[in-house]
């Protein structure tokens, strides 16, 4: 939502961040954003930031926080979706996550940052139970192994389908296609 509100503020956007968002940026938001690459922007990094050529001003994204969301009260304009899914890629997921019965629920419940990772994890089974309702699927949005996790699901007779040819980790668009294919 930053990026969207920052077109309030600048003529041109460019967001340096992982190649995995480049599509997906440029989809979203148009010619309004344009994107480098976290690994160029390593290597050329002080060249690219101070060439007057190229920017007239840098903050890092956290940073732009500090100045449009400085309140509770500030995110309430902020409640809509702002990634646009790959039409092609959800008419491929489509098939796969949808049925005509089911409200489907995405779910992730852990991280895996080995610095605040426990912080932002939740017990999958306790998730699941609050979630659980008539007529509810539940697909497994997790990156990472969850063999574990889904032998508890089954012994706890939780259905949580896993795509196990989704890419979770690395392949955004995939995941952006099918996360938008839930309800």
């Amino acid at each position: 939502s930053l990026v969207s509100d920052l077109k309030n503020y600048c003529n041109k956007l460019t967001v340096i961040c992982d190649r995995r968002l480049h599509k997906v940026l440029r989809r979203s938001f148009g010619p309004f954003v344009s994107t480098v690459d976290n690994d160029q922007f390593l290597l050329t990094g002080k060249k690219f930031a101070h060439d007057p050529n190229y920017s007239d001003f840098q903050i890092p994204m956290a940073s732009v926080c500090k100045f449009l969301r400085p309140d509770l009260q500030s995110f309430q304009s902020t409640q809509h979706g702002y990634f646009v899914a790959c039409t092609k890629e959800a008419i491929k997921w489509a098939p796969i996550v949808r049925d005509d019965k089911s409200r489907v629920i995405g779910v992730s419940w852990k991280s895996l940052n080995p610095m605040i990772g426990k912080k932002k994890s939740v017990d999958p089974v306790e998730l699941l139970t609050s979630l659980n309702g008539d007529n509810v699927k539940f697909l497994n949005l997790q990156y990472g192994n969850t063999d574990a996790e889904q032998a508890i699901f089954c012994d706890k007779n939780i259905n949580c389908q896993t795509l196990y040819e989704l890419d979770a980790h690395n392949d955004l668009e995939a995941m952006l296609a099918v996360i938008s294919l839930c309800d």
